[in-house]
């Protein structure tokens, strides 16, 4: 299973060039996003207003696997935060959070343009595939 980061997610929308040729890699294969990028997503639709897109990523989330946050998943995040803070690094605790839950779920890859899961894998077994 590949996750699908929020990054990812929006920039799909946008139709950002590059995420044109992960498209390819991804048809047929198990995908599924975090009911973390899903609160993401939406407190900007909400925030702005934009019912077209409100619409548009209903029905996304419709279609794709959602996992969520359950005790395994935050164990792992709790272990990525703590090892990052040792270390002196500091990332968005939502991203420690998805990255846990990919961990917690056995993700083969993780889908984002987003640095924080670089400094993430860095201190756990993260495959981060970057576009």
């Amino acid at each position: 299973m590949i996750l699908l980061d929020t990054s990812f997610i929006i920039d799909l929308y946008k139709g950002v060039d590059s995420t044109k040729p992960l498209l390819g890699e991804l048809r047929g294969r198990s995908v599924a996003t975090t009911t973390v990028s899903v609160f993401e997503v939406l407190a900007g639709v909400h925030h702005l207003r934009l019912k077209e897109e409100e619409r548009h990523f209903a029905r996304f989330f419709s279609t794709v696997r959602l996992l969520s946050v359950d005790r395994p998943s935050a164990e792992q995040a709790s272990r990525i935060m703590g090892e990052l803070m040792r270390i002196g690094k500091q990332v968005n605790a939502l991203d420690a959070i998805i990255a846990g839950i990919a961990l917690a779920n056995k993700a083969e890859a993780m889908v984002t343009r987003d640095e924080d899961f670089l400094e993430i894998a860095k201190v756990a077994d993260l495959n981060v595939r970057t576009y």
